[in-house]
């Protein structure tokens, strides 16, 4: 599909025009809401305003929380097979 719609997302000061499937819009809004909640957040609890820091931190902070998501990902469908051994063994007995 194509990038045809555009539109401008603020992250911290800065607005970035971002040309994007229109599908996509909620999705991007949303992370730019959570990347400027958690800008404001550290921005607070650690009494820093230099902006290249705070961004530092979220970025790390962001990827420490997919990095989370996809480990439980990888051990999932482990999960899964686990719950249909355990249907299966209750079938038998």
């Amino acid at each position: 599909m194509a990038k045809d719609f555009q539109i401008n997302v603020r992250i911290g000061s800065v607005t970035l025009p971002m040309p994007i499937e229109r599908s996509e819009e909620e999705l991007i809004r949303k992370a730019a809401k959570m990347i400027n909640e958690t800008l404001d957040e550290y921005s607070k609890k650690y009494k820093v305003d230099n902006r290249e820091i705070l961004l530092s931190m979220t970025a790390l902070n962001n990827a420490v929380e997919l990095l989370k998501e996809q480990k439980k990902q990888d051990i999932l469908p482990i999960l899964n097979a686990v719950a249909e051994m355990e249907k299966e063994i209750e079938a038998i007995l």
